[in-house]
């Protein structure tokens, strides 16, 4: 005997419809569920959880934690626009120029003076303008130069070329002063 779509063979020989929200199963076990519908590991077809949320124990969907875009459980896989993934399955803030996330505190703590990106209180990775980076103590120096010469990595001042007032390397001119 040969049972139509969306039945099985029972043990009585005769034919069962298969569970709910089920379109193929083998014995009262789903093989395939309808649209719109997760296969479980226990043969059943749940809801497909929306994004933003996750199955729970209870086999029903929970919304993610504040600022997930996705998660499993608890923890956030993915962040919504403008948040970070934290080790610990969190979203926080990204932090502003300036500043660097405080795994401690999880909070956005400013940079060192004179620099601009960091990635702890005491190691600066980018300057601000008018001054250079110490690549041996992460440390950002100010230092004006001059009018016609340039700040170096190094701290120094270089010499801007003969035709220029204003440059921003040795050999790129910004002003020719006319």
């Amino acid at each position: 005997m040969t049972c139509v779509s969306g039945t099985y063979r029972n043990v009585s020989q005769g034919c069962s419809v298969c569970p709910t929200n089920c379109t193929s199963c083998s014995s009262p076990n789903c093989t395939t569920c309808a649209t719109g519908y997760q296969l479980m590991s226990d043969g059943t077809c749940l809801t497909i959880c929306a994004t933003g949320t996750y199955r729970n124990s209870t086999m029903g969907c929970s919304a993610c934690s504040t600022n997930c875009a996705s998660c499993s459980s608890s923890n956030c896989t993915n962040c919504s626009s403008g948040f970070q993934l934290m080790n610990d399955g969190t979203c926080l803030a990204l932090c502003s120029p300036g500043y660097w996330r405080n795994t401690t505190t999880k909070n956005c703590t400013a940079c060192q003076t004179n620099c601009s990106v960091c990635v702890s209180s005491t190691n600066c990775t980018t300057c601000m303008a008018n001054s250079y980076l110490n690549s041996t103590t992460g440390v950002c120096k100010y230092k004006l130069c001059a009018s016609g010469t340039v700040l170096y990595k190094d701290g120094t001042c270089m010499t801007c070329p003969a035709y220029c007032r204003t440059c921003s390397t040795v050999s790129d001119c910004i002003d020719n002063g006319y």
